[in-house]
């Protein structure tokens, strides 16, 4: 609804290739610039001789003089005061890696070496929790889904301090985090739900059912009685359910996906005694997007939703049936106006919301939209900073309160039912205590941009707000950073490196260093909201080839300019790309554009020298997500983030050509193996290694060398 129909501009944007009101056409100068190869005052360059990311020799191109954004080296400039800028500097023992002449690679080969995780197919152990998104108990027994690590960890007793879970299912051990389809294997698992009678249930994702054991396990790997599957019974596609809930009698599952009949909420009034018995209700109804994680006493019912359009939110938001549905098709009697998994104790509810950093809690359950909007409000400051996010769920037992921190890696624990929600939590299940993120001690990055100049490695993260650096190329895996950069109030989603010269781009501003030394010095160019006239909102793009320096908006604008630019100057041309612009990479002649979000976006590329006439061209066929396509010097590369795999040509003009890709990266399964991608994001060429950046449900970055 309110989408314009494909290969429409959304509304009141121009069509495809026509400027809005008041800009000059695609590829014009605005007015008041000097014409196509004039500079504007104080920004003249020279520009370099081969590789965007590597001028000859390894030297930096000259950055242009004049800017007005510099700050002291290691103090924050004045338009950007960089308040909660730590800059970690450490000493991390790795070998270098010998640079390659070898440019070709084996089709679905294995990556050869990774950053950001434990190892292939290692898990970190036990103890360490990879996006942990529901816990459960039966009242002597808790399970917590570890779902990044495809497994339930079960705890014996109820633990009262961070103790080792005693078993664990989904995995024949706790080292281990492959997915699988059987009945002992899990594939991104959701929602974990114990019965008082003994049951348990686990949502696996992925493999479109739920699987039920009709005895909570007592050994590690123990197979699942029979599943559920949901794509079967109902004729979904790709049902992925995220969310179960049942009391040992009743049962309920949320369907997130699964085309024309998905999107639903089943109920079974008496639970089934195997997978082919249909359920009694069927709840579908227009405010419902994607339903996720369920809470219910057994008449009450509360479920998720990151894509509602209820009442309360077009969004994130929350479905309340105040009693138990009697009818196919039964709307909800009321909504919150968040995403929100947790429990109900004694007519409360608690719960973490999938956004916001406070506990929401609820003295009475909300039965109505006003009744909603009654949870107690935390002032700024107060209790614990939760770190909610695509995983939330809360539960009571033993008199204490587990909750759940899917992005703090960690269960956070009241050793009593708290007053309300601004009392900070006793310890934490994951981790050493609750003010400590697993995921950066143990250096993981998520949403990692790779990029090189051929010299230092740098992987940005919009997600942690974060950029890592290491002063050499690494030659083993899993090596720490040398720096630490966090955190940047504009979170990079793009990073361009071009010699010595970095930037990192995304929401409202850039980030620039001229000569990146590798000692720790602040970014000394800091321009936010504004350059010249370009409005810098929601930016996905950033590309810098010593000559010329792009930014792209999702707002549907890629601005160019002559050199690095002041605060101050216009660009110099403004393609509108209606269908939202991402990631740019740039070399010597061609400006590339990816997409975001990207789904059945074409790439597209431009000619510096056919800046002024706006012409603009398709690489064809190659459109599932592709959210970054960069230059190397061994080849341009595109990433397929639908289809879990990165795509290579010898030249951007085979792919412009329509030619075949010479190389596959990825065998397309979306799994954790070694010769296989996980949601491909990003890609960055170091000069050994073509590093390929995983997006949100996984945290690797894969190496993969060249073979021949």
């Amino acid at each position: 609804m309110g989408q314009p129909p494909m290969g429409q501009p959304p509304m009141g944007q121009p069509p495809m290739g026509q400027p809005p009101m008041g800009q000059p056409p695609m590829g014009q100068p605005p007015m008041g610039q000097p014409p196509m190869g004039q500079a504007p005052k104080g920004h003249q360059s020279t520009p370099p001789k081969g590789h965007q990311g590597m001028p000859p020799s390894g030297q930096a191109g000259t950055p242009p003089k004049g800017h007005q954004s510099k700050g002291q080296i290691g103090s924050p400039p004045k338009d950007d005061p960089l308040q909660e800028m730590k800059v970690t500097k450490q000493s991390s023992d790795y070998s270098e890696a010998i640079p390659t002449n070898k440019s070709l690679f084996n089709n679905y080969q294995d990556a050869s070496t990774w950053i950001s995780g434990y190892g292939f197919n290692k898990s970190g152990g036990a103890s360490l929790f990879n996006h942990p998104v529901s816990i459960d108990s039966d009242g002597e027994i808790l399970a917590l889904t570890d779902r990044n690590n495809n497994r339930i960890l079960i705890w014996n007793s109820i633990p009262t301090s961070n103790t080792a879970p005693d078993l664990v299912i989904g995995q024949s051990n706790f080292d281990s985090h492959m997915e699988g389809k059987s009945l002992s294997e899990l594939d991104f698992p959701g929602q974990v739900s114990l019965s008082k009678d003994g049951k348990m249930l686990v949502a696996d994702s992925n493999n479109n059912r739920i699987l039920v054991w009709k005895n909570i396990p007592t050994t590690s790997g123990q197979s699942a009685d029979f599943e559920i599957n949901i794509d079967r019974l109902i004729s979904t596609q790709g049902a992925w359910p995220w969310g179960v809930w049942t009391d040992g009698t009743k049962l309920i599952i949320s369907v997130t996906s699964g085309g024309d009949n998905g999107s639903k909420i089943l109920i079974w009034n008496s639970f089934p005694a195997s997978g082919s018995v249909r359920p009694d209700l069927s709840l579908k109804h227009a405010s419902v997007g994607t339903p996720r994680g369920i809470v219910s006493d057994g008449n009450y019912i509360l479920i998720g939703d990151e894509n509602g359009k209820t009442d309360c939110s077009n969004g994130s938001s929350s479905h309340i049936w105040s009693n138990w549905p009697t009818k196919n098709n039964q709307p909800p009697n009321a909504c919150l106006e968040s995403w929100v998994g947790g429990t109900i104790v004694n007519d409360k509810l608690i719960a973490i919301s999938g956004h916001g950093e406070a506990l929401q809690w609820w003295d009475k359950l909300p039965k109505t939209n006003e009744e909603g909007k009654n949870n107690i409000k935390v002032l700024p400051g107060e209790g614990h900073r939760w770190r909610g996010g695509d995983g939330n769920d809360v539960t009571y037992v033993d008199g204490k309160l587990f909750v759940v921190e899917y992005n703090g890696g960690r269960v956070s624990v009241y050793d009593e039912l708290p007053s309300g929600p601004g009392v900070k939590p006793d310890w934490s299940l994951g981790s050493s205590s609750p003010e400590v993120n697993p995921y950066y001690e143990n250096w993981i990055i998520q949403n990692g941009v790779p990029a090189s100049n051929g010299k230092k490695l740098f992987i940005a993260s919009d997600f942690d707000s974060s950029l890592s650096v290491w002063n050499k190329i690494p030659g083993e895996s899993g090596v720490k950073p040398d720096l630490f950069y966090r955190r940047f109030s504009n979170a990079p989603w793009d990073i361009s490196i071009y010699g010595d010269t970095v930037f990192l781009a995304g929401q409202k501003g850039i980030y620039g260093w001229e000569n990146f030394d590798g000692t720790g010095a602040l970014p000394e160019i800091v321009i936010s909201n504004k350059i010249g006239s370009a409005e810098l909102k929601d930016l996905r793009g950033v590309a810098y080839n010593g000559e010329y320096f792009a930014l792209s908006s999702e707002i549907g604008k890629v601005w160019i300019w002559k050199g690095i630019p002041t605060k101050d100057d216009e660009p110099l041309y403004v393609l509108d790309i209606p269908k939202g612009p991402g990631r740019l990479d740039a070399n010597k002649e061609w400006l590339v554009i990816a997409g975001y979000p990207a789904d059945r976006f074409s790439v597209k590329a431009i000619k510096f020298a056919d800046l002024e006439s706006g012409n603009l061209k398709n690489i064809p066929r190659h459109d599932s997500f592709p959210q970054s396509a960069v230059f190397t010097e061994i080849g341009f590369f595109i990433t397929q983030q639908g289809k879990h795999q990165v795509l290579g040509w010898e030249s951007i003009q085979d792919a412009l050509d329509g030619k075949s890709p010479r190389t596959i990266l990825g065998s397309g399964d979306g799994t954790k193996a070694s010769n296989s991608i996980k949601m491909a994001n990003t890609i960055g060429w170091d000069g050994t290694h073509l590093w390929i950046g995983e997006f949100k449900f996984s945290t690797r970055v894969l190496g993969f060398k060249p073979v021949k």
